[in-house]
């Protein structure tokens, strides 16, 4: 039989946007702390952006940032169109 692979869980989504923007942790580690392939985590990353601006210092910085919530609409969504199978 071949593998099992598992869906991303909204938890899993917040987890990676904590340890990428919060812990600044490289990809290759949050992949290996969800156990996950360093390329499910990289095509999360560009899932779903949102505009994003938050105060650095005196400067503000105006950035596309990964919203988890966002992408995890987003495969509830084409779960739902692709049908029971």
């Amino acid at each position: 039989m071949g593998k099992h692979y598992k869906h991303l869980t909204l938890a899993d989504r917040e987890r990676i946007y904590k340890e990428y923007y919060v812990n600044k942790k490289p990809v290759k580690e949050i992949a290996y702390i969800l156990d996950k392939h360093v390329s499910t985590i990289y095509y999360e990353l560009r899932r779903k952006n949102v505009h994003f601006e938050h105060l650095d210092g005196k400067t503000w910085i105006k950035e596309m940032r990964y919203s988890p919530e966002l992408a995890q609409k987003q495969y509830e969504y084409h779960l739902q169109a692709k049908g029971a199978g």
